[in-house]
């Protein structure tokens, strides 16, 4: 994980949460990096998941921090 990711779990662990989910793509970018930030960044303690469409899925899984999940809906 990188150190912007390490330092927001550690905020979430401070406020006695179990996890953040994030639906803006500026903050998503803003901690991953990742520039095509569409769809959710859910982050636990246990693991970072991002939830995507198939269009972004195939660019996301070259993030090697996060699992990818599909979302076929709108």
């Amino acid at each position: 994980m990188n150190k912007k990711i390490t330092s927001t779990l550690k905020e979430i662990e401070k406020e006695g949460l179990d996890s953040l989910l994030l639906s803006d793509p500026v903050n998503i970018s803003y901690l991953s990096g990742f520039r095509r930030a569409d769809g959710y960044l859910l982050i636990s303690r246990d693991k970072l998941v991002y939830f995507t469409s198939f269009i972004y899925a195939q660019e996301a899984r070259k993030i090697n921090q996060w699992e990818i999940k599909i979302i076929n809906s709108s």
